[in-house]
């Protein structure tokens, strides 16, 4: 069996943090929360736009690696809406077999749920930006392997379920 990566991949609140807890809880398979890796670049990052998110994907795409090195799955999340996404999806690709999966939410509820989260595991972000980021996460087109509609949120018991539709027998 390959390495898998499982790639969360929806607007800012839809709940990719949320349904990668679930399944590292359940399932066993590891989720990496790039958000305080991102933060943590950002306190020591000396460049601006395009270049500082190349870094900071280098920096989590490292971190994704030596996790892949321990366990061989992994989930990772992203709203695909940075410029240097298709990149980075490029690369997972040429080392990993990438199930992508989007998960979706209502507008209105992401932005309730940003405003609403817990802010020591995510980047603080203005409603202007939610809305902007939300509106180029949800025209990212990719080849689904899996959608999940997670508005209101689905119970531990249903993504666990969808999960598994997901991973290789053993």
């Amino acid at each position: 069996m390959g390495k898998v990566v499982y790639l969360l991949i929806g607007p800012t609140g839809a709940g990719k943090t949320y349904i990668g807890g679930v399944i590292e809880q359940r399932l066993g398979i590891p989720y990496l929360n790039a958000e305080p890796i991102f933060l943590s670049h950002a306190k020591t990052a000396t460049t601006t736009g395009y270049e500082r998110q190349k870094e900071g994907f280098a920096v989590v795409e490292s971190a994704l690696d030596e996790l892949m090195q321990q366990r061989g799955e992994a989930s990772y999340d992203t709203t695909a809406a940075a410029e240097y996404f298709p990149t980075l999806l490029k690369n997972l690709r040429s080392k990993y077999d990438v199930k992508l999966i989007r998960v979706l939410a209502k507008p209105d509820t992401c932005l309730q749920r940003v405003k609403t989260r817990d802010l020591s595991r995510h980047i603080p972000v203005t409603d202007e930006h939610v809305m902007e980021v939300n509106d180029i996460a949800m025209k990212i087109d990719l080849p689904w392997d899996l959608v999940i509609h997670n508005d209101p949120p689905l119970a531990t018991d249903k993504i666990v379920m969808l999960f598994k539709g997901l991973i290789p027998l053993q």
